[in-house]
């Protein structure tokens, strides 16, 4: 009499229970590899978008650093160069 273990684990992508053919496996097979290649994708934007956006020390969705410049003229061009960037009139 064989005895056979199946192991059941939940698919880090879509949530559903499935039988682990290998033991790293971590997304369900049963959509094809659908779990696997989304999960990827999202992994690599958020490593597109770290490298890109996360090192930025800036407000908002502009160039302003946080800490004013200690020196008034440069202080004021930055302001005048976003000014013009978003379209504004001074």
């Amino acid at each position: 009499m064989q005895h056979i273990i199946i192991r059941l684990k939940t698919c880090k992508w879509c949530g559903n229970e499935y039988i682990v053919k290998h033991n790293r496996q971590e997304y369900c097979t049963e959509n094809g590899n659908y779990c696997k290649t989304e999960a990827r994708r999202e992994q690599k934007r958020n490593c597109w978008y770290n490298h890109n956006y996360k090192n930025t020390k800036t407000l908002g969705n502009t160039n302003l650093p946080l800490h004013i410049h200690k020196n008034t003229t440069k202080e004021h061009n930055a302001i005048l160069t976003e000014m013009k960037r978003h379209g504004l009139k001074t």
